[in-house]
């Protein structure tokens, strides 16, 4: 009789991390991860509770994969670092990106966590430190949304250059035009915004 093989956690988390990587959390199940692991579930019960508590662990796994994206240093402006590593993280894990801001899941708390540290990282950068807390506000959500779109669009293959220096040098150039409008004030008064009287 062939001996019986023993999975380790860590083989467990990395099947199950494969399948999120692939699918999103929603395209992960036991059954999934037994298949992954040519076993039975029996592997995943003996080292989590369920499912859900394996799903965490591959989330807390996932943070700190994009914490060190959005925390490296790409450019001498430090405020913009964190904008170039979420795209960057779109590009290589654009599955995982994907299942994170765009599938509901239970695992936003994690991310909030990561964007209170960039603000706050942000806040001390040359740029930023000293200013209305208002402002640099302003500045972060508009950057957000503007993030947003620019990482769907690389997940989705939409965007044409999506080569790291490209990706880059459109977040360094929307990241000057951003700031400069947040400065001059474009950002917080909606009088200045372009036909402004018809978005009331």
């Amino acid at each position: 009789m062939p001996p019986k093989v023993r999975f380790t956690k860590e083989d467990v988390i990395k099947a199950a991390f494969s399948i999120v990587e692939e699918n999103g959390f929603n395209g992960m199940s036991t059954q999934k991860v037994a298949d992954r692991l040519n076993s039975s579930v029996q592997p995943l019960y003996s080292q989590f509770e369920n499912i859900d508590a394996l799903k965490r662990v591959v989330a807390v796994r996932t943070q700190a994969i994009f914490r060190s994206f959005v925390l490296a240093d790409y450019s001498e402006r430090k405020y913009l670092n964190p904008w170039i590593g979420e795209i960057l993280f779109a590009k290589k894990y654009s599955k995982l990106y994907f299942a994170l801001f765009v599938e509901r899941n239970d695992h936003e708390d994690l991310f909030l966590d990561v964007n209170r540290e960039t603000f706050n990282i942000m806040c001390d950068t040359l740029e930023f430190k000293g200013l209305d807390i208002n402002i640099t506000h302003a500045f972060y959500r508009h950057m957000q949304v503007y993030l947003y779109g620019l990482a769907i669009m690389v997940c989705n293959k939409y965007w044409l250059d999506d080569s790291e220096e490209g990706l880059i040098r459109v977040v360094t150039e929307q990241g000057g035009i951003m700031l400069k409008a947040t400065l001059d004030g474009l950002l917080l008064d909606r009088s200045k915004w372009p036909n402004a009287a018809r978005r009331k």
